[in-house]
């Protein structure tokens, strides 16, 4: 029976160091915030210009987190079977360093993947991070479903 036990406890343990709850804030439910980001040197696009055809899952990052690498390449590897949402990598560092990263994870090839500079920090400011990666996930109807703070995986995103 101790035999039987043991690889069952240590599977549950395994799942639950895997996967993440949610944080808990005031922002549930609420709609997404509008604010305007950077895609390329004088390109600029606002999240009001987002449509409803999909959800939205905002990753805030830093270019040189291996969270943020982690989480992202999960991500990547899922992307096949995450269709009904639209990635927004969101990043307070410079453009360079975030070109390097898309070049170097490949962002360019996903038509559900849209990388931007938050120039204003407003990001950071709303959500009041601490670090990164930070992860909002949107419904259709552009309410905040879930928050996580450190990395995520695409089973966790798919949940919601």
């Amino acid at each position: 029976m101790k035999n039987r036990l043991l690889p069952l406890a240590l599977l549950f343990f395994l799942y639950s160091c895997t996967t993440q709850d949610p944080i808990k804030t005031d922002k549930e439910g609420k709609p997404l915030p509008s604010f305007t980001y950077q895609v390329a040197n004088d390109e600029y696009h606002n999240t009001s210009e987002i449509n409803s055809e999909k959800k939205t899952v905002f990753v805030y990052f830093r270019t040189y987190c291996p969270y943020c690498q982690a989480e992202t390449d999960d991500i990547l590897d899922n992307i096949d079977k995450m269709d009904d949402y639209h990635f927004y990598f969101i990043s307070a560092d410079t453009l360079p360093l975030i070109q390097h990263f898309v070049a170097q994870h490949k962002l360019d090839r996903y038509p559900n993947v849209t990388v931007g500079r938050d120039t204003a920090r407003f990001f950071t400011k709303y959500f009041n991070t601490i670090g990164a990666p930070y992860t909002a996930i949107y419904k259709k109807d552009k309410s905040l479903a879930a928050l996580f703070m450190g990395k995520i995986g695409a089973r966790e995103i798919r949940s919601y």
